[in-house]
């Protein structure tokens, strides 16, 4: 059985309004600012191959960029129609097994999965249709995907094969989380660098 370790806070990496290509000679310093999408509020951050970071915003869009350069690209683009009272993106992370981007759902109760290199959209699950869950934040494991539920005291279990393949879209599992746990409990998870617990 897979052990899951759970924090009480996520972390949140706020970005610059104004986009900017920064140009930095290859044994400089990293750069101090990473710009991600003007207008787009930056909620998940994760780290990919090599220097590359992925930045989600809630309205649903991804700012791919280069953590050596501070150059960045649109990966994602924002989730028409988004208002600024709807949530559509929270946790990131990348399986680097399969260079799988997984990405958690926030109030739609969803978790997807996009290229990291082209953004385009894998696979899309749903973990929940209550409409009482917030998909908050995800860890990866050597055999599934960890998701929380800042709404409901559950995790959802998305199980992966050796490799990382994708199961079908019937395989999350709800996991109730069993003690006396509060609204927001289960805002954070990480899983240990061998990715056994």
């Amino acid at each position: 059985m897979t052990k899951l370790v759970l924090s009480a806070m996520a972390i949140t990496l706020v970005g610059s309004a104004l986009p900017t290509a920064i140009t930095v000679a290859a044994d400089a310093p990293f750069p101090k600012k990473i710009f991600t999408q003007p207008g787009s509020p930056p909620e998940g951050f994760t780290i990919g191959k090599g220097t590359t970071a992925y930045q989600g915003a809630l309205d649903g869009s991804i700012f791919k960029s280069d953590l050596r350069t501070g150059k960045g690209e649109l990966l994602v683009d924002v989730v028409e129609p988004w208002t600024e009272s709807t949530c559509r993106l929270l946790g990131m992370r990348v399986d680097p097994r399969t260079n799988y981007l997984f990405a958690a759902g926030c109030y739609w109760g969803n978790a997807f999965v996009y290229d990291a290199d082209n953004g385009a959209l894998i696979a899309e699950y749903q973990l929940d249709s209550s409409g009482s869950s917030v998909i908050n934040d995800l860890a990866i494991t050597n055999n599934a995907v960890y998701f929380t539920d800042f709404g409901q005291a559950f995790l959802y279990r998305l199980p992966l094969s050796s490799n990382g393949g994708l199961p079908a879209a019937d395989a999350p599992t709800a996991i109730p989380l069993i003690g006396d746990f509060g609204l927001g409990v289960a805002n954070g998870i990480v899983a240990t660098p061998d990715g056994k617990t």
